[in-house]
């Protein structure tokens, strides 16, 4: 197949999440014998516009109304397609792989003029993100837009996205979700889109996630306590992740268990809250936030740790950071807040965190740090993450999926 994947971003223009998903399948796609091409938005202008990466075809949209009030998610669909038509002149495309909404609305139409069958895959609700954000920093393109956008963002922006999500949904001739709670949030924001819907989970590299042999020898590459319990978080530092509540729950573990470290990666706004907060708590020695982890370490990080929490308070649509951890050996403790469960309620129940409040996760982290044949669960998460979620079948999957779309049109 000739295949065209449209997107916000994807690696190496940002490290992890969906750009790194999205990125890993293409180039599975391409080892499969399909031509692959790929669209996004340019948010590294380190990189060409157009190129070649892993044997896929790239080519990179900018934004013409930076420094503006307008956001740039506004352009994206007109880029988008403007892009997709660019491509198009010199591939002929059997079917077209949208994700993300803006974007993925100006490559599902670019599909329904050519007569091209669409696949849209749902990774999160933009609007409903946005409706939980209302009052919150984020990044703008100019001054005058941070000031617009004080105003009018949280109720306007929300609602034309959702408006965004059902065109995209409805331009679909079928729509995957990463997990049954997806699913479940989809049908009930787009009830139409029911019938067009299947399940196909993140996937993970699990041969550059893996446990070390000797993991005193990568903590001290990393400059880590080489004694102590290991506690590692890699989030978007924004307030429905919950890391104040995790935060808060270290001086009760380190009461337990005084020789707990935690460790806390990721870019956002609570960055220097966070820090703060340890100071104000008087456990600065015992946690440390890292910021933006490199792209190159982070595997590190997840092998040299004991676990990993994810604190999440709402809209966890999947978490390939639990993949990740789990395909490294290291256990994950999460919130039921969303697609946690479905993951790990299948390998042990315990690691299901029973509820939000920091002395419920503290009691937790505890009981983990006690718990018997901590090494052998390792493996089986371990085992789990390769058996359940490798990419390689994650990849067939997708690709089953297109398949189906392009011989159904």
């Amino acid at each position: 197949m000739n295949i065209l994947i449209v997107t916000q971003s994807f690696y190496p223009d940002v490290d992890g999440g969906s750009g790194t998903f999205i990125f890993e399948l293409g180039k599975r796609l391409v080892q499969r014998g399909h031509k692959t091409a790929i669209i996004g938005a340019r948010m590294n202008h380190s990189l060409s516009v157009r190129g070649q990466l892993e044997g896929m075809s790239v080519l990179r949209y900018g934004n013409p109304l930076l420094g503006t009030i307008l956001p740039w998610s506004l352009t994206s669909p007109f880029l988008a397609h403007s892009a997709a038509k660019s491509l198009s002149e010199s591939i002929h495309f059997d079917v077209v792989w949208c994700h993300h909404y803006f974007p993925g609305l100006g490559g599902l139409l670019f599909a329904k003029q050519k007569g091209i069958p669409g696949l849209f895959t749902y990774h999160a609700s933009r609007y409903l993100e946005w409706s939980t954000r209302a009052g919150q920093p984020r990044r703008f393109n100019s001054k005058l837009s941070r000031v617009v956008f004080r105003w009018w963002a949280d109720r306007a922006y929300s609602s034309f996205a959702r408006v965004v999500e059902g065109k995209c949904l409805e331009e679909s001739e079928s729509i995957t979700v990463l997990s049954g709670f997806s699913q479940r949030q989809l049908e009930s924001l787009h009830p139409g889109s029911v019938s067009k819907v299947r399940i196909i989970p993140g996937g993970v590299d699990t041969e550059r996630f893996k446990p070390v042999v000797d993991r005193n020898a990568l903590r001290r590459s990393l400059g880590l306590p080489l004694e102590g319990f290991l506690v590692l978080t890699v989030r978007r530092l924004i307030a429905r992740m919950g890391l104040e509540n995790l935060m808060d729950a270290m001086p009760i573990v380190l009461e337990g268990n005084p020789q707990t470290y935690l460790l806390i990666g990721g870019r956002g706004y609570l960055y220097e809250s966070l820090r703060n907060r340890a100071v104000r708590l008087g456990i600065e020695h015992r946690v440390k936030v890292l910021g933006y982890i490199d792209d190159g370490l982070l595997p590190k990080y997840y092998a040299a740790s004991d676990l990993f929490v994810l604190p999440t308070l709402s809209l966890e649509g999947f978490g390939m950071v639990t993949l990740e951890a789990l395909a490294s050996g290291t256990p994950v403790l999460a919130t039921a807040a969303g697609a946690s469960p479905e993951i790990l309620s299948r390998l042990d129940s315990r690691l299901i965190l029973e509820r939000l409040e920091p002395q419920h996760i503290a009691k937790q982290i505890l009981e983990f740090i006690s718990m018997e044949g901590r090494e052998e669960l390792g493996k089986r998460c371990r085992a789990f993450a390769r058996e359940n979620y490798g990419m390689d079948m994650i990849t067939g999957q997708i690709e089953e999926a297109m398949e189906e779309v392009r011989d159904y049109a």
